[in-house]
């Protein structure tokens, strides 16, 4: 179960959460190979992370929308992507 927590005013929460054995592994692998600090400075960087993609993605999609509509049909689209995979682009 997760709990947030206010961490005395300081803007700082604190998260208890459950992991399957392999998981936590996987976490204390990470730690002891010196790709992160401690627990929280890797869960820290996979929310940072999650942050910026999520920030990209609604990027992409408000460009997206902005660009217009294009000027080739869906059925075009795919029929260009599978040329491309025939002839060993993609």
């Amino acid at each position: 179960m997760n709990q947030l927590r206010n961490h005395g005013g300081l803007g700082l929460g604190k998260i208890e959460i459950t992991l399957p054995d392999a998981l936590q592994v996987w976490v204390e692998e990470n730690i002891a190979h010196g790709r992160h600090a401690s627990v929280s400075d890797y869960l820290r960087g996979l929310v940072r992370r999650d942050q910026k993609m999520c920030e990209a993605l609604v990027e992409a999609l408000i460009e997206g929308e902005r660009s217009g509509t294009g000027l080739r049909s869906a059925r075009d689209i795919v029929a260009a992507l599978r040329g491309q995979i025939d002839h060993g682009q993609r």
